[in-house]
This record gives structure tokens, sequence and C-alpha cells, in this order.
């Protein structure tokens, strides 16, 4: 057990590896904080203009997006993978390819739960026992 936490203190300790992961990771956590500021200005926004009905409807049907999204989200995962190792092998062409296939791989994914979501979002609102008109908001929403 000992040893377990000295090799973990040995790996925690500050050195010019951790340095360089910190740099790099403060572009993506301000770039989480920008989107999340953002999407709370978007709601309140909805909020003030059009009533907290729209808000509910257009927190509800963005919940429903997003979960939907994240399922197709390993193509666009994967492609940044495999582009970055094949513009780092040089190969500009075959990123190019990646790119082209990967986001033709994630319209195609994603065009069966557009269609799902155009379609069935007022009945899942009204599952959820929201009244018809927020589930109309929704429904509108979603398309």
């Amino acid at each position: 057990l000992r040893r377990a936490f000295d090799d973990l203190v040995t790996l925690c300790e500050y050195d010019n590896e951790t340095r360089r992961l910190l740099r790099l990771s403060l572009p993506f956590t301000a770039s989480a904080l920008i989107e999340a500021v953002a999407e709370n200005v978007v709601v309140a926004i909805i909020s003030n203009y059009i009533g907290t009905n729209a808000v509910a409807a257009y927190a509800v049907v963005d919940l429903i997006l997003e979960v939907s999204t994240e399922f197709t989200m390993g193509v666009v995962d994967s492609e940044s993978t495999l582009c970055s190792q094949a513009v780092g092998a040089g190969n500009n062409f075959l990123a190019g390819q990646y790119v082209q296939l990967c986001s033709f791989l994630y319209v195609l994914a994603q065009l069966p739960f557009m269609v799902l979501w155009s379609i069935f979002v007022y009945d899942i609102m009204i599952w959820l026992d929201f009244d018809h008109t927020t589930a109309q908001m929704g429904q509108s929403f979603a398309r």
C-alpha cells in the first residue's frame, strides 16, 4: 500500500510534463466555460422574451436532442484522433478523406434521429406531463 501511495505521489509531481498538460488544457477549459455561459444566456433570453413555458419546452427538447447526438459523437471523436495521426504522419490527403467520411457518417447517423424527434417530441412531452401548449412549443423547437 505504501508503494502504491509513493507511485501516486511520483505521478502527481509538478514537472515539465504537468506544465505542458495544464497549458494545453486551458483552451479546452475556456471553451467549455464559454459554451456553458452562452447556453445560459440563451435560456435567459428565451425566458425573458417568451416566458417560462417556452424555457421548459426548450430545455426538454435540448436535452432530448443532446442525448441522441451523444450516440453519434463517436464518429466526431474518432475523426479528431484519425486526422491527428494522419497529419502527424504527413498524409494530408488521408486526413481530408477522414474528414469527408466522418462528416458523411455523422450526417447519415443523425438523419433517423432528426426524423424521429420532428415527429415524436410532442408525444414525449405529453408523456412527461407537460400541457399541450408547452408540448406544441417543444415540437416547433424540435423542427
